[in-house]
């Protein structure tokens, strides 16, 4: 059994994660996705889903998601259970977290030099893909899925009462993506808010779109799909 780790900051990026490994690695994979609570020194596991069953049974390649509670503990959490997932046999620890709140634009450097730092590099490798300036830039990008919230939700609509166009601008260079998604769906009366209304952005993203186009317009999204790609081309 190949195995890959990933850690992210929270629920909405677990969800969504979760969808798009096995978007793309299919009937080959087990993934394992946990949430946790207390803190780093006393993490406590809440949640754990299993698709397919836990025994893996007909699969080859093993993904364990870990939603580590905020993007200030991605890096704690790996740094916690780097050797430990070596030694269980795991290729690679993929590490997703937002820019917004903690660290501006211009930081993106001091940032990507900040989480490299203290990750011991006799074990497996480490992959950060930071998602600029949030997760929901890449929601946006993914601009099918808008009429699936609404049919009222077209991109001569977005372009008329925002001032954007998620299918030709960049949505990474949006100072607050979670906002623009939200103000996207008020043109049908309809909301986006992490936790209350995420649970039908992440049924209604076209992962195929994702996986297939959107990389060539989101350098980090790129970098998360090669190395999924990597893994699951390990035999």
């Amino acid at each position: 059994m190949k195995r890959l780790a990933i850690f992210v900051e929270g629920a909405t990026e677990l969800s969504f994660i979760h969808n798009l490994v096995l978007q793309i690695g299919g009937t080959r994979l087990t993934v394992e996705a946990s949430g946790v609570s207390g803190g780093s020194h006393a993490p406590r596991i809440i949640e754990r889903r299993f698709k397919p069953a836990p025994d893996h049974s007909g699969t080859t390649h093993y993904v364990l998601i870990l939603d580590c509670g905020g993007e200030e503990t991605v890096k704690t959490r790996i740094i916690a259970e780097h050797k430990n997932l070596t030694e269980k046999g795991f290729t690679e620890i993929i590490g997703i977290r937002d820019v917004r709140p903690t660290f501006t634009r211009d930081e993106l450097p001091i940032m990507e030099s900040a989480l490299d730092s203290f990750i011991d590099k006799s074990l497996i490798p480490v992959t950060f893909v930071l998602s600029v300036m949030e997760i929901e830039a890449w929601f946006l990008t993914e601009w099918h899925h808008f009429e699936k919230i609404d049919p009222a939700i077209t991109l001569p609509a977005i372009r008329s009462s925002l001032n954007f166009d998620p299918a030709a601008d960049d949505m990474s260079l949006r100072e607050s993506p979670a906002d623009d998604l939200d103000n996207c769906y008020r043109i049908a009366g309809k909301q986006y808010k992490k936790k209350k209304h995420q649970s039908l952005t992440l049924t209604s993203l076209d992962m195929e779109h994702i996986y297939l186009e959107l990389g060539n317009r989101i350098p980090y999204l790129s970098r998360l799909l090669t190395s999924i790609d990597r893994f699951l081309s390990i035999n």
